[in-house]
C-alpha cells in the first residue's frame, strides 16, 4: 500500500501553520526544518550582514502562502537570540541547524559566529498583538513595538502608561517594595490588579504612597496622572531600547521579528513610514545592536509598489534599511514537502523505480499541458519522481498559483490565507492520508488540493461545490471531483481549463486508457455545465460561484426567437468569415451578389444567387443525398456544415448571453454581481471569437453542393472554397456570359466607347461589334420593331438577369459603344443626345428610365459616301465622324457657319466687289436650318450649286478678304485718299489709273491686284520724287536768305545772345523744312522765311547791339537814355501810294519805282527799318 514506501510516518502530528508565539512545538519545527539549498544560501547572506553590521539592521522575508517564511523567522528567532518561555535552549536550536548545513562550512562558520553574539529575541504576529482599534492610527505599528518591548521587559504592555509607571519604579528601585505594599493593601498580586486599571486606582495610590514616603491618608491618585501625561514617540521608544541594551553586558544584542507585516502595513504608506522609522532610529540609537526581521507575502519592493517621485525618496530609505531580504520560492517548498514528507524507504524507491522505468517515456504526453496553458517542469529523472511521488511536479506551482488567486479575489475567511489556514505542507499531508490506503501507482489528482483549503473558504465562493456534493455525487462522484480542480484554476490567469489539461489534472494512476479516460471527464464536464456549475467559454471551462450560478442560470433561461438565432447565424457566416455578400467571377473579375438562406429560410435581401448554409438542425442535414436533391435546378450552392455537437448551443448561449447583458446595462447592480458582469462581458468578445473560429474550421471542411452534385475544392480556407465553388455555379447559371470573354469593364471604357468614332472611317475594324455587343443591338432592334419602348433601364434589367448575368458596367460599356458607333441612339425628353454627350447620363443610373434607346434608320451608303466626300472637299477638312447622322449634323453646322459669316463680312466690309456674295448667301441659305437627315436625303442635289458659289466667289473673296490682296487694295485707298494736295502738284497718269482698279468690281479676280500694286510703286515713286525737289529749292532759298542775315553788320553788332537765339530760330525752320511732305507747304517756305521769319531776325538783332566801352550820356538829371526801339517790317508789307496794276511802258515802271522809294523813305523817316 502506498502508506508503506515511507520513510516517516504521514500519520504524525505536523503543524500546518507554524506560529511566532506558539513555544509548543517547537522542539518539532526544530527537528523537522529543512534547510534547503536556497535558504542556506539566503540564511548564510543574512548571517553575514548580522555578524557584520555595516548599517542595515533590517531583515525581509518574503514569500506566498504557505511558503515556510513564518517558520524561518521562527528559526532565526531561536538562532540568534534567546526567546521568551521558550522549551528549546538556544544553543540547542544552533546544534540542529550546524546538523543540518549538510558540509556547507561558510553557513556552518556563520551559524557559530552568532552564538557568539549575545542576543534575546522578541517575536510576534503583528497582528495578533495590534489591537482592533489600533491599525487605523497613525502611531499603530509603533504601539505595537512598544507592547512586545514592554512585555518583554516584564512590564504590563496592554496599557502604556502603566508599564511606564513601572519602568520608573524599577529605574528608583521600588518596584518590588511597591508589589509588596500593594499585595498587603489590596489582598491581590501586582499582576491581577494592573490589569483592573481604575478600578484599583485607590490601592495603587495607597502602595505607591507608602513605598515613596508620602502620605496614605490623602494619596495621589499616580496612575491617573500618568495616564494623562503618556504618550509614545519613535523616539523615546528606542531611547528605552537603548538604555535597556546598556543595562545588559557585553556586545548584547535585542531582535524584534515580526511576523506578517507586510499584511498588516498593507497599502498604508504611513504605517510602512513608520516600520521604516522605527528601525532607521534603532540603527542609530543602539548602533546595529537592535535589528528588526520582518515577514511578507511579497518583497519589499512589491509591497511598496509604484510611488510618486517624493514618496519614491522616502521609500528608497526603507529599501536600503531592509536591504537583507529572503525571498522563498516554489523550490523551497516543494524541496521541504519533499524531504519533510515525501522521503521514501528504500523498499519503496526500488519499487517507484520500477514504475518510473516503465512510465517515463510518457511522462510528456501525460502531464504536458497544451492549449496555450503554462508549461510546467516534469521530472527530471528518477530520483526526482521518486522524491515527489505520488505528486506531479507542475502541482506544486499550480497549488501555489492557485492559492494566490483566490486570495486576491477575496475568497479565504479573514484578512489573509496565513491566519488559520493550512500551510502547503499540510495541504499535501492531507492528501497523503487520502491515498495511503491506495496501491502503489495511484497519483495524486489536483482536486484534492481543494480539502486541504476547504474550511478556510467563504461559503458562497464554494456553495456550487456543496450543492453538486448534495446531488451530483450521486450520480457522478467524479464530476464533483472535476468541480473541485476547476474550483482551484479557476483564478489561475495562464491556465486554460481545456478538456485535455483536465484530463491532465484528474489522472489518477498510471496505466489508464486515456481515451476512455478523457472521455469520462468531458462526460463529467457535460453533466456540470448542463446542471450550471459550469460555464464554457470557448474552449474552456469555468467554475461558477454561487451569484454566477445564479447568472448563467438567467442567462439560460433566456428566450431566443428563432428568426434572430437564424439572423444572428447568417450574420456570423457572412460578416465574420466570408466578409461579404458577392463573390467575383475570375474570368472577368465581374461581381456577383449572393442571397443567403440558412435551412431553407431567407436572410436579408434575397439575390438570384444564393448561398444556401445546412446547419446540423436541418431536418435533412444527415441525408446527404436528399440535400442533393433539393438543390437540382435551383441556382444555389450548398453548404453543409458537419455537426461538431456544440456549435449550435455554444451559439445560443452567446446570442443569450449578448441579449442579457442589454438588458442588464439599465438595472442597478451590487458590486458583486456587476463585476461579474463585465467578466461576462469580456468573456462574450472572447466567446464569438471561438464560436467564428470553430465555424470556420466547420465550413472549411464543409460538404458543397450545386444543382444535384458535390464540388470537390482543395482549399481549406472558407472564403476560398466557396468562392472557388461559385465559380461553377455562375458559369452554369448564366451560359450567356461567355459572350463578355475576359473583359474587364470600366468607367473609362464608356467615354473612350462614346467616342470610337472620332476621326474614323466607316471601313474601319473599330466599327465591328463585340457578341455582347451585337447581342444587346440585336435586342434592341427586336424591341423597336415590336413597337416596345427601349429604355437603358430595361436593358440593364434583360441583361443582368438569366441568361445573361451581366454587370450593370458591362451593359453600360457595351451600349456606349453601340452609341459611338451610330447603331443606337439615344433621348432624353424627346431630345437626341449627341454620342459624345450621352456619357453623364449613361452613368447616372437614376437616370436610366428616362434614356430612350432607338436603332437609327440606314441610309444609303451612296448618300452617305457622297456627303462625306462634299464635306471633304468643300470644307478642305477629313470628315470629323463616321457616323452618318453626326456628320450631316457637322455639315449642317458648317453651312450655317459659312452663311452667317458670308452675311457678316457684307455688313462688314464694302469693297466694289461685295455684293457679288449676296448669290453665294442665297445658295447656302437655301440648305441650311433642315433637319439632320435631309443631308443624307435631299442635300445631294444641291451640291454642285454649291460648290461653283464657293470656287466662283466665297474662296476668291475669302482668299481677298482673309490674305495680303486686301491689305494692297486698301493701301491705295488710302494714298489717294492721304495724298490728294501732292498729287495736283504733279503731272500723272497714274492716279487716275489707280482710282479706276480701285472701283473695279471684279478687282479681286485675275491679276489686278498685282498691277494695282505696281502701279501703286510708281506713284509713290514720283511722289517721293516731286517732295524732294520742292524741299530741295526751299532750303537753298532759305539759307540764302539766312546767311545774309548772319552776314550782316547787324549780327555783329548783336549781343552774344542775339546771335544765338537768331540762330536757333533759323535751324527750327530748317528742321521744319526737313520732315515736310507736302509740296505746296514746301514751296511757301521760301517766301515764308523772307516776309515773316527774317525781319523779326532783325528785329532781334536790332533790339539787342553789344554795349559801347565808354558810359552812356545822361539827361540833364543824371539818368541814362532809355533804349530805342527799333521798329523793323518786311519790304511786302508797304503801302504803295500807287494805282498801277500793271507796268507795260518805261514811265510805269519810272512812277512805280517813285511809288516805292517814297513809301521806303517814309518808313526810315519814321525810324522803321525795311527787310528787303
Amino acid at each position: 500500500m502506498l502508506h508503506d514506501i515511507f520513510a516517516k510516518d504521514i500519520s504524525r502530528t505536523i503543524e500546518g501553520v507554524v506560529k511566532a508565539d506558539d513555544e509548543s512545538q517547537i522542539d518539532t519545527e526544530v527537528s523537522e526544518y529543512v534547510l534547503t539549498n536556497e535558504a542556506s544560501q539566503r540564511m548564510e547572506s543574512l548571517l553575514d550582514a548580522y555578524i557584520n553590521y555595516a548599517g542595515a539592521n533590517g531583515a525581509w522575508v518574503s514569500g506566498f502562502f504557505g511558503s515556510g517564511k513564518s517558520h524561518m523567522l521562527k528559526m532565526l528567532a531561536h538562532l540568534l537570540g534567546d526567546v521568551d518561555g521558550q522549551e528549546v535552549s538556544r544553543d540547542q536550536v544552533v546544534d540542529s541547524f550546524i546538523e543540518k548545513t549538510d558540509g556547507n562550512a561558510i553557513l556552518r562558520a556563520a551559524i557559530e559566529k552568532s552564538r557568539q553574539i549575545p542576543a534575546k529575541s522578541i517575536l510576534f504576529n503583528i497582528d495578533q498583538k495590534a489591537t482592533l482599534q489600533s491599525k487605523d492610527q497613525p502611531d499603530a505599528l509603533l504601539s505595537v513595538f512598544v507592547k512586545v518591548f514592554n512585555e518583554s521587559c516584564g512590564f504590563y504592555g496592554q496599557l502604556g502608561h502603566v508599564a511606564k509607571f513601572e519602568r520608573d519604579l524599577v529605574k528608583e528601585e521600588l518596584f518590588e517594595s511597591f508589589k509588596a505594599a500593594y499585595k498587603e493593601i489590596s489582598s491581590k498580586t501586582w499582576d491581577e490588579g494592573r490589569t483592573l486599571g481604575i478600578l484599583q486606582e485607590g490601592n495603587i495610590a495607597k502602595a505607591y504612597a507608602r513605598v515613596t514616603g508620602h502620605d496614605e491618608t490623602a494619596p495621589t491618585q499616580i496612575l491617573s496622572k500618568y495616564r494623562a501625561e503618556y504618550s509614545i514617540s519613535i523616539e523615546d521608544f528606542a531611547n528605552d531600547v537603548k538604555e535597556w541594551l546598556d543595562g545588559q553586558d557585553g556586545n548584547y544584542h535585542l531582535n524584534f521579528f515580526v511576523d506578517e507585516v507586510g499584511q498588516f502595513i498593507a497599502d498604508n504608506t504611513k504605517l510602512m513610514l513608520n516600520l521604516q522609522t522605527v528601525a532607521e532610529t534603532l540603527a542609530t540609537r543602539c548602533n546595529g545592536r537592535a535589528w528588526v526581521l520582518v515577514t511578507s507575502q511579497e518583497d519589499v519592493d512589491a509591497v511598496i509598489g509604484d510611488r510618486t517621485s517624493k514618496q519614491g525618496n522616502d521609500f528608497s530609505k526603507i529599501q536600503a534599511r531592509f536591504k537583507n531580504r529572503v525571498k522563498l520560492t516554489s523550490a523551497d517548498v516543494e524541496e521541504v514537502i519533499q524531504k519533510r514528507l515525501l522521503d521514501k524507504t528504500a523498499s519503496g524507491s526500488i519499487q517507484l523505480g520500477g514504475i518510473y522505468a516503465a512510465e517515463a517515456n510518457n511522462f510528456k504526453t501525460l502531464f504536458d499541458f497544451a492549449d496555450g496553458s503554462r508549461k510546467y517542469r516534469i521530472f527530471q529523472d528518477e530520483e526526482h519522481f521518486t522524491s515527489s511521488y505520488p505528486f506531479i511536479t507542475y502541482q506544486y506551482t499550480l497549488f501555489q498559483d492557485a492559492l494566490k488567486g483566490l486570495s486576491a479575489h477575496n475568497a479565504f475567511e479573514g484578512n489573509n490565507l496565513a491566519v488559520g489556514a493550512r500551510s502547503m505542507l499540510g495541504v499535501f499531508q492531507d492528501v497523503i492520508q487520502q491515498l495511503q490506503d491506495t496501491p502503489v501507482g495511484e497519483l495524486a489528482t489536483f482536486d484534492r488540493m481543494f480539502e486541504g483549503i476547504r474550511h478556510s473558504l467563504k461559503s458562497q465562493l464554494q456553495g456550487a461545490i456543496i450543492t453538486a456534493e448534495d446531488h451530483v455525487s450521486q450520480q457522478n462522484k467524479f464530476a464533483v471531483q472535476v468541480l473541485k480542480a476547476l474550483f482551484l484554476v479557476k483564478y489561475v490567469p495562464d491556465f486554460k481549463a481545456t478538456p485535455r489539461n483536465l484530463t491532465i489534472l484528474m489522472y489518477s494512476r498510471f496505466g489508464l486508457n486515456m481515451v476512455d479516460f478523457s472521455n469520462k471527464v468531458k462526460d463529467a464536464l457535460n453533466l456540470l455545465e448542463q446542471q450550471t456549475y459550469i460555464q464554457l467559454n470557448g474552449s474552456t471551462y469555468e467554475y461558477l460561484t454561487s451569484d454566477e450560478k445564479d447568472i448563467e442560470q438567467e442567462i439560460k433561461s433566456v428566450e431566443l426567437d428563432s428568426t434572430k438565432f437564424g439572423s444572428e447565424f447568417a450574420g456570423f457566416l457572412t460578416g465574420d468569415i466570408l466578409k461579404s455578400a458577392k463573390v467575383r467571377y475570375v474570368s472577368n473579375g465581374q461581381d456577383f451578389p449572393f442571397g443567403v438562406r440558412l435551412d431553407d429560410g431567407p436572410y436579408g435581401q434575397q439575390k438570384e444567387l444564393t448561398l444556401h448554409f445546412i446547419s446540423p438542425e436541418y431536418e435533412y442535414a444527415d441525408s446527404l443525398e436528399t440535400l442533393k436533391a433539393h438543390s437540382s435546378g435551383k441556382d444555389e450552392l450548398r453548404v453543409v456544415i458537419a455537426n461538431d455537437g456544440r456549435l449550435m448551443a455554444d451559439l445560443r448561449l452567446y446570442l443569450r448571453t449578448e441579449k442579457y447583458l442589454k438588458l442588464k446595462s439599465s438595472s442597478q447592480q451590487s458590486d458583486a454581481v456587476r463585476h461579474i458582469l463585465e467578466v461576462k462581458g469580456r468573456q462574450l468578445a472572447e466567446r464569438r471569437k471561438e464560436v467564428v473560429g470553430r465555424l470556420r474550421s466547420l465550413i472549411a471542411k464543409a460538404t458543397l453542393v450545386a444543382n444535384a452534385s458535390e464540388i470537390a475544392v482543395t482549399s481549406e480556407d472558407p472564403a476560398v472554397r466557396i468562392d472557388l465553388a461559385f465559380q461553377d455555379l455562375i458559369a452554369r447559371t448564366y451560359p450567356m456570359l461567355s459572350m463578355l470573354g475576359s473583359t474587364k469593364f470600366t468607367d473609362d471604357q464608356m467615354q473612350k466607347n462614346l467616342k470610337v468614332l472620332d476621326g474614323a472611317l466607316e471601313s474601319d475594324t473599330a466599327q465591328m461589334l463585340s457578341a455582347g455587343e451585337q447581342e444587346i443591338l440585336n435586342w434592341v432592334t427586336l424591341q423597336n420593331a415590336q413597337a416596345a419602348k427601349v429604355t437603358v433601364k430595361t436593358v440593364d434589367e434583360h441583361f443582368v438577369q438569366k441568361p445573361y448575368g451581366w454587370s450593370t458596367i458591362a451593359i453600360q460599356v457595351q451600349l456606349a459603344r453601340l452609341i459611338g458607333l451610330g447603331k443606337v441612339a439615344v433621348s432624353r425628353d424627346g431630345v437626341k443626345l449627341a454620342r459624345t454627350e450621352a456619357g453623364s447620363d449613361l452613368k447616372n443610373t437614376a437616370r436610366f428610365p428616362v434614356l430612350v434607346l432607338t436603332v437609327p434608320v440606314a441610309y444609303r451608303s451612296a448618300d452617305v459616301r457622297a456627303l462625306a466626300d462634299f464635306y471633304k472637299d468643300f470644307f478642305l477638312e477629313p470628315q470629323p465622324t463616321a457616323d452618318s447622322l453626326e456628320l450631316a449634323a457637322a455639315t449642317k453646322a458648317r453651312l450655317q457657319s459659312l452663311h452667317d459669316k458670308l452675311k457678316s463680312d457684307q455688313a462688314m466690309f464694302h469693297y466694289p466687289f461685295m455684293g457679288s456674295l449676296s448669290a453665294a448667301v442665297e445658295s447656302l441659305a437655301k440648305v441650311c436650318g433642315h433637319a439632320d437627315d435631309w443631308y443624307l436625303t435631299s442635300f445631294r442635289a444641291h451640291m454642285d450649286e454649291l460648290q461653283d458659289v464657293k470656287s466662283d466667289l466665297v474662296d476668291p473673296i475669302e482668299s481677298f478678304l482673309n490674305g495680303q490682296q486686301r491689305k494692297i487694295y486698301d493701301d491705295g485707298a488710302t494714298l489717294l485718299r492721304g495724298e490728294q494736295a501732292n498729287l495736283a502738284q504733279i503731272e500723272s497718269e497714274l492716279p487716275g489709273i489707280i482710282e479706276g482698279l480701285l472701283d473695279d468690281p471684279m478687282i479681286f479676280r485675275g491679276g489686278k491686284i498685282p498691277a494695282l500694286n505696281t502701279q501703286l510703286q510708281q506713284l509713290r515713286v514720283a511722289l517721293e520724287v516731286a517732295v524732294d525737289a520742292a524741299r530741295t529749292a526751299a532750303q537753298d532759298a532759305v539759307g540764302k536768305a539766312a546767311s545774309a542775315v548772319t552776314a550782316s553788320d547787324h549780327f555783329r553788332k548783336a549781343t552774344d545772345e542775339a546771335q544765338a537765339a537768331v540762330l536757333k530760330r533759323i535751324q527750327s525752320f530748317k528742321s521744319g523744312i526737313a520732315t515736310e511732305k507736302q509740296v505746296v507747304t514746301l514751296k511757301g517756305k521760301a517766301s515764308a522765311f523772307h516776309d515773316e521769319v527774317k525781319p523779326g531776325l532783325f528785329q532781334i538783332l536790332a533790339q539787342s547791339p553789344k554795349q559801347p566801352t565808354t558810359e552812356p550820356p545822361s539827361d540833364p538829371n543824371g539818368d541814362p537814355e532809355p533804349k530805342k526801339v527799333v521798329k523793323i517790317v518786311p519790304f511786302g508789307s508797304l503801302e504803295l501810294d500807287s494805282d498801277i496794276q500793271l507796268i507795260e511802258t518805261a514811265d510805269d515802271v519810272e512812277d512805280f519805282v517813285d511809288a516805292i522809294r517814297r513809301a521806303l523813305n517814309a518808313e526810315i523817316s519814321s525810324g522803321t527799318k525795311v527787310t528787303p
